[in-house]
């Protein structure tokens, strides 16, 4: 059997970088003009 090959934090945070320009977050807009829902504390 060979080496099993494990990352070091490097290979990790540059696979991590690729990934996210691969597929990017969206951006969600937050509706300023719309009134949020707000819930009241029980006591």
């Amino acid at each position: 059997m060979g080496a099993k090959y494990l990352p070091t934090i490097k290979d990790l945070k540059a696979s991590q970088r690729f990934q996210q320009k691969q597929h990017p977050l969206p951006f969600f807009k937050k509706p300023s003009a719309a009134p949020g829902a707000k819930k009241d504390k029980k006591k």
